[in-house]
């Protein structure tokens, strides 16, 4: 399992993923989910999870 750090990181790289192709896809005027932003979604998501299990120890 990685270290917390590396959690964190991974975290803020999936958030920022996200958030990058929710800016591209607003500039393309895309209102629905496309397959790439559910993946950068469940990235984020699991991420997250990680971080929060890391944390309860």
């Amino acid at each position: 399992m990685g270290s917390k750090k590396d959690n964190q990181q991974a975290f803020r790289e999936a958030r920022a993923d996200l958030a990058a192709l929710g800016r591209q896809m607003r500039q393309r005027g895309q209102r629905e989910e496309t397959p790439e932003w559910v993946a950068a979604n469940d990235r984020v998501v699991d991420a997250a999870q990680r971080m929060s299990r890391w944390r309860r120890g």
